[in-house]
């Protein structure tokens, strides 16, 4: 399955909550592209069981790179799309030049 990736702002993160009759653990995430903008473009990425954990540390305004699966499933003719998280990290911010990164080149 194909995994995606979105660097995004954090604008929310819900509290845990149990599913169904096997207590499926379940958090999300709310990421906008630009929260200064007019206009947001904003989705939400659910994360389940054992997944839940790794949005403790998610910071409300910090940028993260946000990988995830898209779903869709069909129900009496309609079709359902859901957004599961696969795995999130914080913005990278390198102190380092792009001159000192290039210094293994072979030439």
């Amino acid at each position: 399955m194909n995994e995606f990736m979105i660097k995004w702002v954090a604008v929310k993160v819900t509290q845990e909550e149990s599913i169904g009759q096997n207590n499926m653990r379940k958090r999300s995430i709310i990421v906008t592209e630009d929260a200064q903008a007019e206009y947001k473009k904003s989705l939400c990425v659910d994360f389940r069981w054992d997944k839940c954990d790794l949005l403790d540390d998610v910071k409300v305004w910090d940028t993260y790179m946000v990988y995830y699966n898209p779903k869709v499933r069909e129900n009496n003719g309609r079709y359902y799309n859901s957004i599961n998280g696969r795995r999130i990290q914080p913005e990278q911010v390198s102190g380092v030049s792009l001159m000192e990164e290039k210094t293994d080149m072979p030439f």
